[in-house]
């Protein structure tokens, strides 16, 4: 089922057991600040809200047992989608948040994955807006708390003005990503600062041409990804990286060798 185009619509309810139901698109509602009863769709299994500027509140996604496609765009003024620490959707259910200033960007992943990242977040003092605000912003001062830092392919005005940081200061961080940082040149030497690092993402990385030797330094590292990125060579020192078990380097066309 497809609504569209309903300005005037302050609420949509379903106060009844809808059993035939399994895809639901809510899209253009301007005015629209509340979807209730979600959990009277025991079937559903695809969810769609798009370009709904003022909706805030969605009672009863935590309940959809049988959901396998969550979307959300353009939904700015959305601060919480479920009740995460209760909720029922299932592990393998794909979801996508895209431009919701309040909450966490996620493109494609696994619910499972997303719930427990926010929650992560939760036990680190912010919540979902926090989070979303952090992504956003890039505060080192909050960095220093985490072990994960994510710039993600979404955030095109920070990641258009993103050109390099040092390391010294996230001695925690165990997962780093940089996804299209397209003005970064260089990785810092200081990257093998992190010790606890144990996957690094350097995806689209469209000026930086190679990585420096200090990576020997991250014993923990057990995953390294560096694919559509102009990266010509690996230092020799990776080979000293025992615990390295997945490197990808698709489509890294100048990569001309990996080691001595």
């Amino acid at each position: 089922m497809e609504v569209s185009n309903c300005p005037e619509l302050l609420q949509i309810r379903f106060l009844g057991t809808m059993e035939s139901l399994e895809s639901l698109i809510v899209k253009f509602f301007k005015s629209l600040g509340g979807l209730y009863g979600l959990s009277n769709l025991k079937k559903l299994k695809h969810l769609e809200l798009y370009s709904c500027p003022v909706l805030r509140v969605i009672e009863g996604l935590e309940e959809l047992e049988l959901l396998r496609w969550l979307d959300f765009s353009a939904c700015p003024s959305l601060k919480v989608l479920t009740n995460l620490s209760n909720s029922k959707i299932p592990n393998e259910c794909r979801i996508y948040v895209t431009a919701c200033k309040k909450l966490p960007y996620c493109f494609g992943d696994r619910y499972g994955d997303y719930r427990e990242e926010i929650l992560d977040w939760r036990r680190r003092g912010l919540n979902q807006e926090g989070a979303a605000r952090f992504l956003e912003r890039g505060q080192p001062l909050i960095v220093q708390m985490l072990e994960k830092l994510e710039v993600p392919h979404a955030l095109r005005d920070y990641r258009k003005t993103f050109t390099g940081w040092k390391w010294t200061g996230y001695p925690s961080l165990e997962t780093l990503y940089f996804h299209s940082c397209l003005n970064l040149r260089k990785c810092d030497s200081s990257v093998g600062k992190m010790k606890l690092l144990t996957r690094l993402d350097i995806i689209r990385w469209t000026n930086v041409v190679e990585l420096p030797d200090s990576i020997k330094n991250l014993k923990q590292l057990k995953v390294m990804r560096m694919g559509f990125s102009p990266i010509r060579r690996l230092p020799a020192s990776i080979e000293m990286l025992e615990k390295l078990e997945e490197l990808y380097a698709e489509h890294c066309e100048q990569l001309g060798r990996i080691s001595n």
